[in-house]
Protein backbone atom coordinates (compact mmCIF):
# COMPACT_ATOMS: atom_id res chain seq x y z
CA UNK A 1 0.00 0.00 0.00
CA UNK A 2 1.28 3.44 -0.91
CA UNK A 3 1.01 5.97 1.93
CA UNK A 4 0.37 9.49 0.69
CA UNK A 5 0.79 12.84 2.39
CA UNK A 6 1.71 16.37 1.48
CA UNK A 7 3.51 19.25 3.07
CA UNK A 8 1.79 22.63 2.75
CA UNK A 9 4.53 25.23 2.84
CA UNK A 10 4.33 28.81 4.14
CA UNK A 11 5.05 30.09 0.61
CA UNK A 12 1.97 28.30 -0.81
CA UNK A 13 3.79 25.38 -2.40
CA UNK A 14 2.53 21.87 -1.78
CA UNK A 15 5.04 19.01 -1.69
CA UNK A 16 3.46 15.62 -2.42
CA UNK A 17 4.89 12.65 -0.53
CA UNK A 18 4.44 8.97 -1.33
CA UNK A 19 5.72 6.23 0.95
CA UNK A 20 6.04 2.63 -0.13
CA UNK A 21 8.68 0.05 -0.98
CA UNK A 22 10.64 2.36 -3.29
CA UNK A 23 10.79 5.21 -0.76
CA UNK A 24 11.88 2.80 1.98
CA UNK A 25 14.65 1.43 -0.21
CA UNK A 26 15.71 4.99 -1.07
CA UNK A 27 15.69 5.95 2.63
CA UNK A 28 18.00 3.06 3.52
CA UNK A 29 20.29 4.01 0.64
CA UNK A 30 20.59 7.53 2.09
CA UNK A 31 20.81 6.21 5.67
CA UNK A 32 23.74 3.83 5.15
CA UNK A 33 26.37 6.57 5.29
CA UNK A 34 24.90 8.49 8.22
CA UNK A 35 27.02 8.48 11.38
CA UNK A 36 25.00 6.62 14.03
CA UNK A 37 25.22 7.73 17.65
CA UNK A 38 26.75 5.29 20.10
CA UNK A 39 25.81 5.57 23.75
CA UNK A 40 28.83 6.62 25.81
CA UNK A 41 29.90 4.42 28.70
CA UNK A 42 29.33 5.39 32.34
CA UNK A 43 32.83 6.92 32.64
CA UNK A 44 32.43 9.21 29.63
CA UNK A 45 34.08 12.61 29.79
CA UNK A 46 32.01 15.79 29.38
CA UNK A 47 33.46 16.13 25.86
CA UNK A 48 32.32 12.59 24.97
CA UNK A 49 28.83 13.30 26.35
CA UNK A 50 28.60 16.56 24.38
CA UNK A 51 29.73 14.77 21.21
CA UNK A 52 27.03 12.14 21.79
CA UNK A 53 24.35 14.81 22.25
CA UNK A 54 25.46 16.62 19.09
CA UNK A 55 25.59 13.44 17.00
CA UNK A 56 22.26 12.26 18.42
CA UNK A 57 20.58 15.58 17.57
CA UNK A 58 22.10 15.63 14.08
CA UNK A 59 21.02 12.02 13.62
CA UNK A 60 17.36 12.80 14.42
CA UNK A 61 17.34 15.79 12.07
CA UNK A 62 18.97 13.84 9.25
CA UNK A 63 16.58 10.89 9.63
CA UNK A 64 13.57 13.23 9.43
CA UNK A 65 15.02 14.92 6.33
CA UNK A 66 15.77 11.54 4.72
CA UNK A 67 12.20 10.33 5.29
CA UNK A 68 10.75 13.50 3.73
CA UNK A 69 13.29 13.41 0.87
CA UNK A 70 12.58 9.76 0.04
CA UNK A 71 8.80 10.32 0.12
CA UNK A 72 9.06 13.41 -2.09
CA UNK A 73 11.44 11.68 -4.49
CA UNK A 74 9.06 8.71 -4.76
CA UNK A 75 6.22 11.10 -5.63
CA UNK A 76 8.46 12.75 -8.26
CA UNK A 77 9.46 9.44 -9.82
CA UNK A 78 5.83 8.27 -9.91
CA UNK A 79 4.89 11.47 -11.76
CA UNK A 80 7.68 10.95 -14.31
CA UNK A 81 10.18 13.43 -12.84
CA UNK A 82 13.47 11.63 -12.22
CA UNK A 83 15.18 14.58 -10.48
CA UNK A 84 16.54 13.45 -7.08
CA UNK A 85 15.48 15.35 -3.97
CA UNK A 86 18.43 16.89 -2.15
CA UNK A 87 18.51 16.76 1.65
CA UNK A 88 18.81 20.55 1.86
CA UNK A 89 15.52 20.79 -0.12
CA UNK A 90 13.81 18.45 2.33
CA UNK A 91 15.15 20.43 5.30
CA UNK A 92 13.90 23.69 3.78
CA UNK A 93 10.47 22.12 3.21
CA UNK A 94 10.37 20.99 6.85
CA UNK A 95 11.18 24.56 7.95
CA UNK A 96 8.55 26.03 5.61
CA UNK A 97 5.96 23.49 6.79
CA UNK A 98 6.17 24.68 10.40
CA UNK A 99 9.31 22.91 11.59
CA UNK A 100 10.14 19.40 12.63
CA UNK A 101 7.64 19.42 15.50
CA UNK A 102 4.68 20.67 13.43
CA UNK A 103 1.73 18.31 13.16
CA UNK A 104 1.90 17.99 9.39
CA UNK A 105 5.63 17.14 9.43
CA UNK A 106 5.18 14.66 12.29
CA UNK A 107 2.21 13.08 10.49
CA UNK A 108 4.22 12.83 7.24
CA UNK A 109 7.20 11.28 9.02
CA UNK A 110 5.00 8.75 10.80
CA UNK A 111 2.77 7.80 7.86
CA UNK A 112 2.44 4.16 6.93
CA UNK A 113 4.64 2.96 9.83
CA UNK A 114 7.72 3.91 7.85
CA UNK A 115 10.18 1.89 9.91
CA UNK A 116 8.04 -1.26 10.23
CA UNK A 117 9.72 -2.76 7.16
CA UNK A 118 12.94 -3.23 9.10
CA UNK A 119 11.27 -5.13 11.94
CA UNK A 120 11.61 -8.86 11.61
CA UNK A 121 8.74 -10.69 13.26
CA UNK A 122 9.20 -14.32 14.05
CA UNK A 123 6.85 -16.56 12.20
CA UNK A 124 4.53 -18.48 14.47
CA UNK A 125 4.65 -22.19 13.67
CA UNK A 126 1.28 -23.66 12.72
CA UNK A 127 -0.53 -25.47 15.50
CA UNK A 128 -0.64 -29.22 15.15
CA UNK A 129 -4.08 -30.52 14.30
CA UNK A 130 -5.39 -33.30 16.54
CA UNK A 131 -6.89 -36.21 14.67
CA UNK A 132 -10.37 -37.07 15.87
CA UNK A 133 -10.52 -40.58 17.35
CA UNK A 134 -6.93 -41.56 16.46
CA UNK A 135 -3.93 -41.75 18.75
CA UNK A 136 -0.39 -41.16 17.61
CA UNK A 137 2.16 -43.95 18.02
CA UNK A 138 3.88 -42.25 20.98
CA UNK A 139 0.68 -41.86 23.06
CA UNK A 140 -0.62 -45.46 23.01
Amino acid sequence: MLGKAELKLDDGDIIPLQFGMWSKARFFELFKDLEKPTIPDKDATPDELLRFELINGRFAIMVAAMIIASGAENARVNSGNMTPVQLHEAMNWIDLAGGIKSKQVQDAIGINDFFSLGEQKEATPPKKQKSAGRKSKGSQ
